[in-house]
């Protein structure tokens, strides 16, 4: 235990009483594995670190961007209505989608929303989930069940 001359400082990436909370909020946003991102009336006017590396765009690509111009086309209408039915707390499940990263990529992604305040007004804070290794192993099951399945069904009764 110290004694009372010695000074007791705190680790520098440690955030004290008076301490940026903003800091520690991107610190804890960079290192919980999911993409955090803000919208209002429909555009994005939030992106976090995580969120730029996990889709290889940047704030100035995205800030002030319709956020539903990022999802394939075939899923915009199905995303737009989970979120609303998330945002009405009807549903509770997070729902998948494939979202366009830059240089047209696809990924899948999983994803919650919940409504917020931000800067006085009402938002979308979302939470954006990289599921596409997921995706892949399922789809690659899927494809060996069915092949091992038509092997089966094909096999001649006589043989069996």
């Amino acid at each position: 235990m110290p004694d009372k001359s010695e000074t007791v400082n705190p680790a520098p990436d440690t955030p004290n009483a008076s301490g940026d909370l903003s800091m520690l909020s991107e610190e804890i946003f960079s290192k919980a594995g999911v993409g955090i991102y803000i919208v209002q009336k429909g555009k994005f006017v939030y992106i976090s670190n995580l969120y730029q590396q996990m889709t290889g765009y940047t704030e100035q690509d995205l800030l002030g961007k319709n956020s539903l111009d990022y999802i394939h086309p075939d899923d915009r209408e199905k995303v737009r209505k989970q979120a609303i039915k998330f945002l009405k707390k009807e549903i509770f499940d997070p729902y998948e989608y494939r979202f366009i990263k830059k240089h047209n990529e696809l990924k899948w992604i999983l994803e919650t929303v919940t409504s917020i305040v931000y800067k006085g007004e009402r938002a979308t804070l979302g939470s954006f989930m990289d599921i596409n290794d997921w995706k892949m192993t399922e789809e690659a099951l899927r494809l060996s069940e069915e092949k091992y399945r038509t092997i089966i069904e094909n096999i001649e009764d006589g043989y069996v």
